[in-house]
């Protein structure tokens, strides 16, 4: 349901492809993969990427395949999240995916 509301969403190469189909035609999909040292953006970019768009009132998901705490970066995201006075609502991991919807505070 996260997905079909989504204004934006940001992706890993974990995320099954197949996912991205569940978003609205109009939703966002940016990709910040990163394999085998080959990173599409620094951590500090995606960092700053997820508190703009959510900043701009769009409905943030981060979706990253994996546990976000162990294959991700999720303790860093949520850290420069709150640090930035971000709130996150309705995330959590569901079936080894991140997934949060981000807002101003």
């Amino acid at each position: 349901r996260l997905l079909e509301c989504a204004d934006t969403v940001v992706y890993d190469a974990l995320v099954d492809p197949r996912l991205l189909d569940l978003c609205r035609p109009a939703t966002s999909r940016l990709y910040v993969g990163k394999r085998d040292r080959r990173h599409s953006r620094p951590q500090a970019e995606i960092n700053a990427l997820l508190i703009a768009e959510a900043r701009a009132g769009r409905a943030v998901v981060r979706l990253e395949g994996g546990h976000p705490l162990i294959f991700g970066r999720g303790g860093g995201e949520a850290t420069a999240r709150g640090q930035a006075g971000v709130a996150a609502a309705g995330g959590g991991s569901r079936g080894g995916r991140t997934v949060w919807v981000g807002g101003s505070v």
